[in-house]
């Protein structure tokens, strides 16, 4: 479990970009060093509602962040044609090359803000959480932190890029998810700000 911790912690401390990645590889509270899952890359998985200028955006700078820190290789990505397609950006991750870290190409849900395929997108994905060959979740937006919130799975989970996740019923307090699943903060209220964009990381709580 402290090995989960750590690495929800370290793609925290990437998206916020709380201090240079050049600091906090020094500072020794941060463990950015490059480490394995019991053995076995880590297995990264990735949900949305449906396209937003801040998805791709977002995703870009975590790979960036796991560059400079040594977790995987140098992967160019252009957005410029489409820069709310994440479907492009998580295909070309896919394909980065890492002894660590793994996108795993069909670990991707995206409802196009589509209510009736976001049912069916929730059903697969946490079908698939719960088979256990996805180590880490990525929920962008308030549909995915609403779909994968919740009691049906354990699989850690990064919910992105929510304006206001209680209100959203996401998570029932700053303090408390109010599942089966712990709030792992680098902040005392459980909640991550930066530019009105919340990051939530829930971990089981076994």
């Amino acid at each position: 479990m402290q090995k989960v911790i750590s690495f929800i912690l370290l793609l925290t401390v990437i998206l916020l970009l709380i201090t240079p990645l050049s600091v906090i590889a020094k500072d020794s509270k941060y463990k950015t060093t490059p480490l394995l899952n019991n053995g076995k890359k880590w297995r990264i998985g990735y949900y949305e509602g449906g396209p937003y200028i801040n998805y791709p955006a977002n995703l870009i700078t975590l790979v960036k962040g796991l560059n400079e820190l040594g977790w995987m290789e140098p992967v160019t990505i252009d957005v410029t044609k489409n820069p709310i397609d994440s479907r492009a950006v998580w295909d070309e991750l896919s394909k980065a090359k890492s002894n660590y870290i793994q996108f795993v190409p069909d670990a991707y849900w995206s409802a196009n803000w589509d209510k009736t395929v976001r049912v069916k997108n929730g059903e697969n994905a946490v079908k698939r959480l719960i088979a256990g060959n996805i180590d880490f979740m990525i929920a962008m937006g308030t549909w995915a932190g609403q779909d994968l919130a919740n009691n049906n799975h354990s699989v850690p989970t990064m919910v992105v890029s929510v304006s206001d996740p209680v209100q959203s019923n996401i998570v029932k307090s700053a303090e408390d998810s109010g599942y089966a699943m712990s709030m792992q903060s680098v902040t005392p209220h459980g909640i991550l700000i930066r530019s009105s964009c919340f990051i939530i990381c829930l971990t089981s709580k076994s």
